[in-house]
C-alpha cells in the first residue's frame, strides 16, 4: 500500500464517520439511550460474579462467626436483596436488543427519508 492509497483510505474514513455522526446528532436522545443501556448491560453482567464472592464471603463469615438469628436474617436479606436489584436491572437490559431494533429502524428510516427527498427534488 502507498502512502497515497493510505491518505486516500484515511480521508474515505473520516468522510463517513462525518456523515454518520451528521446522521446521529438528529436523534442525541437515542444515542444516549443506547450509550446508557450498554453500561447497564456491562453492569450487570460483571454484578453477578461479585455479588456471588459477597454471598461465599457472608455464608463463610456465618459459618465461622456463628452469629445470632437475627444477624442471619439480616445478612440473608441484604445480599437477597441486590441479588433481586441486580436481576430486575438485567431484566430492563434485556431490552437492550429489542430497543437497539427499534432505534436501527428510526435511523433508517431518517436516511431514506433524507436522500430520498434528495432525489426526489432533483428536475430530471
Amino acid at each position: 500500500m502507498t502512502s497515497q492509497t493510505g491518505r486516500a483510505h484515511t480521508h474515505d474514513a473520516l468522510r463517513h464517520l462525518r456523515w454518520i455522526w451528521h446522521i446521529w446528532r438528529e436523534r442525541k436522545a437515542l444515542i444516549g439511550l443506547l450509550f446508557f443501556l450498554t453500561l447497564l448491560s456491562s453492569l450487570v453482567a460483571v454484578s453477578y460474579p461479585y455479588l456471588t464472592k459477597l454471598l461465599i464471603d457472608m455464608l463463610q463469615q456465618l459459618i465461622e462467626s456463628q452469629p445470632s438469628l437475627t444477624q442471619v436474617q439480616k445478612e440473608t436479606w441484604r445480599i437477597a436483596g441486590l441479588f433481586i436489584v441486580v436481576g430486575l436491572t438485567g431484566l430492563m437490559a434485556s431490552l437492550f436488543p429489542g430497543i437497539r431494533g427499534a432505534v436501527n429502524v428510526i435511523f433508517e428510516h431518517l436516511i431514506r427519508m433524507k436522500y430520498f427527498n434528495i432525489v426526489l427534488q432533483k428536475d430530471y
